[in-house]
């Protein structure tokens, strides 16, 4: 159930490299969802109206909050449609444009692990089976593979 040690090395590189860019930059932050996903928010046609389940808030980058939710997007007109909503309230500073596909890889790395962390918790085969199928963690790591070695297509880039 663990990292291979292909993936293993990547996530490690990952958070070295994110060390080194976060001391490198003032970065935006404040407090934060931490599981701000879709199912998540509430809306009234297109009009956000509440947000659920704060359980994982903290103190954190707001540009984390948006990679986490851009990363859910199932297609790329609504993470357009996220990016520049949120650039109409907050515009982008030239290190988050920088180091965007970097943080959208650190927030699938964080998803992925934690959700491999989940399976191999649990004991139940039937409740691992559901939570694979549930919250499956083979698209973070696909997507993290693919923002590490910038692969086409994948990367939503900040051109607003």
């Amino acid at each position: 159930m663990g990292l291979p040690e292909s993936d293993l090395d990547l996530v490690e590189r990952l958070a070295g490299a994110a060390n080194e860019w976060l001391a490198s930059d003032s970065w935006p932050s404040g407090p934060i969802h931490g599981d701000l996903f879709f199912d998540n928010l509430l809306f009234e046609g297109d009009r956000l109206t509440g947000i659920l389940d704060w359980a994982q808030a903290h103190r954190g980058l707001w540009l984390y909050d948006l990679a986490v939710l851009v990363n859910a997007c199932k297609h790329t007109a609504t993470a357009t449609e996220v990016l520049h909503g949120y650039a109409r309230v907050r515009p982008f500073r030239a290190a988050e444009v920088r180091h965007w596909d970097q943080v959208r890889a650190l927030a699938a790395a964080v998803l992925w692990v934690a959700r491999l962390g989940r399976l191999a918790e649990a004991r139940d085969p039937a409740q691992r089976q559901r939570l694979s199928r549930e919250k499956p963690a083979a698209p973070y790591a696909n997507l993290c593979r693919a923002l590490a070695v910038g692969a086409d297509g994948v990367v939503l880039p900040l051109r607003l």
